[in-house]
């Protein structure tokens, strides 16, 4: 006749039959009834085909395979209790994981630098792996936690079980040469419709800058549209070109090229949210907490 399969549930009272010799003790350590701990003895000796444990003059003793029952209950509680924890608890000092973000170009370019300082600061023995997703692709990474967090302006990501944190409103700002023959701080609108632009159109972004300039019915001439802001700033100190990005990507841009300054554009253009996005999953994990937490502090001290 077959075995029957053991309940695992059965482990921490195995143990405690152990420790304490006794099924009364135990039943009061365990908070149960003694007639409760008789019937889950009764249910392993089924399972297993053996006493596992017999009376004695010192209460109830193990049998051989009592005794391994027991050393493997203790084991697997032991790595039950590790495991768990180990996720109820997080120690940057000592994490040697990888943390997995997936971001915009404008964000890695502009943002990710301070964070990534302020992490190695904290948690040296840890990486980071940045990638860049289609939206809607990114609920389902972030729910099966193959990214930890997503970060930038994302206007079209939505989810019943995402969490989202705004940590930065971000005004556009237009970059030009520096030694360009328009000087000032601000551009007419004359001049503005004059030059021409570089059009950056990453995939799957809303083009806010486009619809504040349609609602004004402002023209712009478009010489070059990318997907990318890599070739804005070769091109714009070489040329009389002009483009408009997220400021503090601006001043990114013209503070690691002498030949570039931002200039404001000619009308107010409404700031875009910068977020942080996580699953429902995640919200009460202390690593993603942490996470989150340095994210914001870091990004709080940007300009907008």
């Amino acid at each position: 006749m077959a075995k029957k399969q053991l309940d695992l549930n059965l482990l921490p009272i195995a143990r405690m039959l152990f420790e304490e010799r006794s099924e009364s003790r135990a039943a009061e350590k365990l908070g149960m009834s003694q007639p409760a701990v008789s019937r889950a003895l009764k249910r392993m000796r089924e399972s297993l085909g053996d006493p596992l444990f017999v009376k004695s003059r010192r209460g109830v003793e193990p049998t051989a395979k009592g005794l391994a029952l027991v050393a493997c209950a203790r084991d697997v509680l032991s790595k039950v209790q590790s495991g768990l924890f180990a996720h109820l608890e997080f120690n940057p000092a000592t994490y040697d994981g990888v943390f997995t973000i997936s971001t915009t170009e404008a964000a890695e370019y502009w943002l990710w630098p301070e964070i990534f300082r302020r992490l190695r600061q904290l948690c040296p023995d840890s990486s980071c792996r940045l990638v860049r997703l289609p939206v809607s692709g990114i609920p389902h990474e972030l729910e099966h936690g193959s990214i930890d967090l997503t970060l930038g302006f994302f206007p079209t990501l939505h989810g019943n079980n995402l969490f989202q944190q705004g940590v930065l409103r971000v005004r556009p700002t237009c970059l030009i040469r520096a030694d360009h023959a328009i000087r000032g701080k601000k551009l007419t609108m004359k001049q503005f419709e004059r030059l021409e632009h570089i059009v950056v159109q990453a995939i799957g972004r809303n083009l806010v800058v486009d619809h504040v300039l349609a609602h004004h019915r402002i023209h712009r001439k478009v010489a070059l549209v990318t997907s990318g802001y890599a070739c804005l700033a070769p091109i714009i100190a070489n040329s009389d070109l002009i483009t408009t990005v997220p400021l503090g990507l601006g001043l990114r841009l013209a503070a690691s090229s002498p030949n570039l300054r931002v200039i404001e554009p000619p009308i107010e253009i409404p700031p875009v949210l910068v977020a942080q996005y996580w699953h429902r999953k995640f919200h009460t994990d202390m690593r993603n907490q942490w996470l989150r937490s340095v994210v914001k502090e870091i990004i709080s001290t940007q300009p907008e």
